[in-house]
């Protein structure tokens, strides 16, 4: 089998015809030469070998020219077959996509005319539901107009039972508007006796503590000290609160007489702790020569701040409220520091003499709850500006002190800075209006013929105005 595929493969290629021709030069007979000589039969084999490869080479050729013409013609025929077999399936495959295009027409057609018999149907029937629709809406509109008929007329009906109900209701309302008038009448008949009584009992209340001033002959802080606030029965007033502020008078940096000494607010913090563990204790404070913050280091009040866990106050800094009274007489509102307005406030002065208030004790050191961020910086230039107990006024109609102790012990004469010292050799303690008064008269005035006293004391007798916060 081999061989026979062999042989017909070389039959195509034109292989075998080459090897029959070789043999067939192999065949040929060779001549017979006549014998000469030498020269002559060299010649004649040499003409005879050039006619030989000649005819070799020229059967060669000619044989590789049929063959490639024999493969020629082959390689056309088949072309020639490869392209009507193409035509043919050309022709058929476009045979077959006629007739199914037919096929497709033929569906499409019987489509459209099976969905336009169903479009008409359909709208056929939505003409007889929106027919139906419209009679059920005139239907429903019909019984609709009927109902509000009903209901107006019932509307009606109950607005004139409304009415006659609202009328009785009126009448038992002014009669009850006319009882409740005779018993808040009666009330406040009675309201009005109770606080008749009240005030009465007010001041009797004020005069005993106005009697109440005390005075220590001073020997040391730590011995006068809770000798006074023992003879003003002082543990029994701080006894129930809550949060104690004490303000002392630190103006300017230099120590005492200018400023309250750190030694005497020192034995008043012992006392209020043996009295009363649980309140709070703050110092607070408004400088006006420089700030608070350097009064407090260097006059040792950060000293005594860190050995008995009190927090200080800047009262300049302190967030603060608008507050409004009938009663100012120079500012339509003032910022108070909010921190004084819920707690027990001490105010802790030295007896001192001022160059234009007379006299600066514990009603003039309230000045330094004016923040001074507010009021004109360093000195407080708004506040001090004339009339300065105008300013004094004001501020002491936001909040009078609760208590006042005077360190009197050595006075500050004429000037609240630069004035003269004299002994006094005395402590005060009490009402804060008693105790400027009584420290008036030690400085030589008569309290009356100082302003800011003379306005507090009326400010205390009388109680009209009320102030308000926004």
């Amino acid at each position: 089998m081999a061989n026979s595929f062999a042989n017909a493969f070389k039959k195509i290629m034109g292989i075998k015809k080459e090897e029959e021709d070789k043999k067939e030069v192999r065949k040929i007979p060779k001549k017979k030469i006549k014998r000469s000589s030498k020269e002559s039969i060299k010649k004649a084999k040499t003409k005879e070998v050039k006619k030989k490869l000649n005819r070799k080479n020229k059967s060669k050729k000619s044989i590789e020219k049929e063959k490639k013409k024999k493969l020629r013609a082959l390689r056309l025929a088949n072309l020639e077959k490869a392209r009507e077999k193409r035509m043919e399936e050309i022709e058929k495959g476009k045979k077959k996509e006629e007739k199914l295009n037919r096929l497709r027409l033929r569906n499409l057609k019987k489509a459209r005319k099976e969905r336009m018999k169903d479009i008409k149907e359909e709208k056929a029937k939505e003409e007889k539901l929106n027919e139906l629709r419209i009679e059920n809406l005139e239907k429903g509109r019909e019984k609709r107009m009927k109902k509000l008929e009903r209901e107006k007329r019932k509307e009606k009906r109950l607005n004139k039972l409304r009415l006659k109900n609202l009328e009785i209701a009126r009448e038992e309302r002014s009669k009850q508007v006319e009882k409740e008038r005779e018993k808040e009448e009666k009330l406040n008949r009675l309201r009005l006796k109770n606080l008749k009584k009240a005030r009465v009992e007010k001041k009797r209340h004020q005069k005993a503590e106005a009697i109440g001033l005390v005075e220590q002959q001073f020997v040391s802080y730590e011995e006068s000290v809770p000798k006074l606030l023992h003879l003003a029965n002082f543990e029994d007033i701080i006894k129930h609160e809550k949060k104690i502020i004490l303000k002392p008078n630190l103006t300017i940096a230099k120590a005492f007489p200018v400023t309250t000494d750190p030694m005497f607010v020192e034995q008043i913090i012992k006392y209020i702790r043996k009295h009363n563990e649980k309140a709070e204790i703050v110092i607070a404070e408004g400088s006006g020569g420089c700030e608070t913050k350097e009064c407090f280091k260097k006059l040792g009040y950060e000293q005594l701040s860190e050995k008995y866990h009190v927090p200080l106050i800047d009262l300049n800094e302190a967030e603060t409220i608008k507050k409004h009274s009938k009663k100012f007489k120079k500012y339509v509102y003032i910022e108070y520091p909010k921190v004084l307005l819920d707690g027990f406030l001490i105010s802790l002065p030295v007896l001192k003499g001022h160059v234009t208030a007379k006299a600066t004790i514990s009603l003039k050191n309230m000045l330094g709850c004016f923040p001074a961020r507010h009021y004109g910086g360093n000195w407080k230039v708004g506040m001090h500006k004339w009339p300065i107990e105008y300013s004094i006024h004001d501020i002491l109609v936001c909040k009078m002190p609760d208590y006042a102790i005077c360190d009197a012990s050595i006075a500050l004469l004429e000037h609240e800075i630069n004035g003269y010292p004299k002994e006094m050799n005395l402590l005060l303690a009490g009402n804060p209006l008693e105790v400027d008064k009584k420290g008036a008269l030690l400085l030589g005035y008569d309290w009356k013929r100082v302003p800011h006293l003379a306005l507090a004391d009326e400010l205390e007798r009388n109680e009209s105005g009320k102030i308000q916060k926004i």
